[in-house]
């Protein structure tokens, strides 16, 4: 989760900016685009995350987990390819993906910790996201540069959120603890 979360947190400001355009460069959307594409990459968020109790609970978070880091992966690599309208999409992607992942990722921790510690993982599980938002937010920085803001910035979160599925789907399924 650690290696997902370092790929999977960079800064939506970095999508939304890779998506709309550098502001005061041709082809940037305006200001006023920028606020509504902003609101839609949060409804698409929490309404993925609504939805997606129900395919973790039908296939397990494992499962989901792995799916759900290689389609990221694929996102990812997509905002560092795509161009026109297909950059749009795949920055909704981008949002439906975070509001997907999330709950898996307590459900899996949940399954892993003993009944009694698992206050315990969920306060390690949240101080590795928040290491992770850091560094994403670290590569945001240096990502919104206008000769940084393409490829090179969404390569790291493609090959770490696949690096992380490979890992999973590598390892042996844990016992749970119910």
């Amino acid at each position: 989760i650690a290696v997902a979360s370092l790929g999977a947190k960079i800064s939506p400001l970095l999508v939304l900016a890779r998506v709309a355009g550098w502001p005061g460069v041709d082809g940037a959307w305006p200001l006023w685009q920028v606020c509504l594409a902003w609101a839609a990459l949060g409804l698409a968020q929490s309404v993925a995350a609504a939805g997606a109790g129900l395919f973790t609970d039908r296939i397990g978070p494992r499962a989901f987990l792995i799916a759900g880091w290689l389609v990221g992966a694929g996102l990812y690599a997509g905002l560092a390819l795509a161009s026109g309208w297909m950059l749009a999409v795949t920055g909704l992607g981008y949002a439906v993906l975070a509001g997907f992942t999330e709950g898996a990722e307590k459900t899996y921790v949940a399954g892993l910790a003993p009944a009694g510690e698992r206050a315990t993982a969920f306060g390690a599980l949240g101080l590795l996201v928040a290491a992770a938002t850091l560094a994403g937010s670290a590569l945001c920085g240096w990502g919104m540069r206008p000769e940084a803001l393409g490829a090179p910035v969404f390569w790291f979160p493609a090959t770490a959120l696949a690096l992380a599925a490979l890992a999973l789907a590598a390892a042996a399924p844990p016992a749970t603890n119910r």
